[in-house]
């Protein structure tokens, strides 16, 4: 297993950052602060094989390197720069999960860790755009420059209370330069696109949209401004289906 980086060196070099020296910070919502976590060379988790990261990922950060490089300076996104952000800000949201919401520790402990999205994981390895489609991915103008994130639950509409709620859905934001870009997902399979709302400030990250149409957003993230809409899906439905991963997962030895 290699290490994934949180900001690859590619997408660091178009931002002109330094990985050893340009510090990431996180932002708490319920406290209303900003830690700086560590230097961008320390946001990585060892969780993806060699080949795959010498290889298919390391084409989809040079592709989103390319857009980053033009995007910020308002030039709007052609379809294959709005696919490459997309699949960009998948991986990067996954890499989150992952450090930030112990996705590895899911089938150990499924109460307290976020259930990764399988599905959006595969659709990046095997070029299934359309499956992308169940995350949302929207963006707003940032006027104070830095270098920060967001993760955590967003606001579920839930058709009960289940012990799954805080881990079926997750959200991210990226400050990077000019611009906050939020990526909001239901890691539950079946899920279908359009049950995700993005905060009312950022604009859908779509082919033709460029920066400067991008309304101006706060300074910071609360990802609780993202909803995610379960209310079709039935309480049973949601504990039998994390039942049913679990003792898969039990099975196969995940999470160990």
């Amino acid at each position: 297993m290699s290490k994934e980086h949180l900001l690859s060196r590619p997408i660091c070099d178009v931002l002109g950052m330094d990985r050893a020296t340009t510090t990431l910070g996180r932002f708490d919502a319920a406290q209303n602060t900003v830690t700086s976590a560590a230097a961008l060379e320390q946001a990585s988790v060892r969780t993806v094989c060699t080949t795959c990261n010498n290889g298919w990922m390391n084409d989809l950060e040079h592709a989103a390197a390319d857009v980053l490089s033009r995007w910020p300076n308002g030039q709007p996104l052609s379809d294959a720069d709005s696919l490459a952000l997309r699949r960009w800000l998948t991986k990067t949201h996954l890499v989150l999960c992952m450090i930030e919401g112990g996705a590895r520790n899911f089938f150990n402990d499924p109460v307290n860790s976020v259930l990764i999205n399988a599905t959006a994981a595969k659709a990046l390895a095997n070029d299934d755009h359309a499956r992308l489609d169940a995350l949302a991915f929207a963006a707003a103008r940032v006027v104070d420059r830095t270098v920060l994130y967001a993760f955590g639950t967003p606001t579920i509409k839930s058709p009960g209370q289940t012990k799954f709620n805080n881990t079926v859905a997750t959200a991210s934001v990226l400050f990077l330069g000019n611009v906050q870009m939020w990526t909001i997902d239901c890691a539950l399979p079946m899920y279908e696109p359009g049950g995700i709302t993005p905060p009312a400030f950022t604009t859908t990250i779509a082919s033709g949209v460029g920066v400067n149409d991008l309304a101006v957003g706060p300074s910071y993230a609360d990802v609780t401004d993202a909803v995610v809409d379960l209310t079709p899906l039935t309480p049973e439905f949601v504990a039998g289906l994390f039942k049913a991963a679990t003792i898969a997962g039990s099975e196969r030895g995940e999470g160990t």
